[in-house]
């Protein structure tokens, strides 16, 4: 997102706007982005996969470390913007543990955050020999379960997906963190 085009929503009103980041430069437009929260429905969603630094180094190579993520997180709440955290993609047997899940509620929560969201990795055809090497290389051992899990589709079973819904619920009312998406209470006469 660019500052002139956050300049833009600045000066007009009633957009939801929701921005998916894990970069700490937007710290920079904190100024801008309470502007614009005081006209439209803006979120901001900051991705934190895991909090373990060695695991996210792998994951994420080139994003910012998470406590960065978190410790600006904490920024935006203090300036009043609606934020919150993207614990996706959960990944079978590397980032959807409860431990590993509460780790970022509870990191989240300290941060002030309003949501914490999470979801199953989806898989497309056209990524799947990229993730698959990218398995192998990192997580050898789990390459044959991640084959059964997405070589047929690129969703993993409607019953991991419920169990996987039903631990984030579960993480989120122990941390006391919303819902990502608010109902926009309407004036009605």
């Amino acid at each position: 997102v660019t500052r002139s085009l956050l300049e833009v929503f600045a000066r007009k009103r009633g957009f939801g706007l929701g921005i998916v980041t894990t970069s700490t430069l937007i710290d920079r437009e904190i100024d801008l982005l309470a502007a614009i929260g005081k006209r439209h429905k803006l979120t901001v969603h900051f991705t934190v996969t895991t909090m373990n630094d060695p695991l996210a180094r792998i994951l994420e190579p080139r994003a910012p470390r998470t406590d960065l993520r978190i410790h600006t997180l904490a920024k935006l709440r203090e300036a009043g913007i609606r934020a919150g955290v993207l614990c996706s993609p959960l990944m079978p047997g590397i980032t959807d543990e409860r431990a590993s899940i509460s780790a970022v509620a509870r990191a989240a929560a300290g941060a002030g955050a309003q949501f914490l969201a999470a979801g199953a990795l989806f898989l497309k055809p056209c990524s799947q020999p990229t993730f698959f090497r990218f398995v192998r290389e990192n997580f050898p051992e789990k390459l044959a379960d991640y084959e059964r899990r997405y070589g047929a589709s690129a969703w993993v079973s409607p019953e991991y997906r419920q169990r996987m819904a039903d631990l984030v619920n579960s993480i989120c009312r122990q941390y006391k963190q919303g819902k990502r998406h608010v109902e926009t209470p309407t004036n009605e006469e």
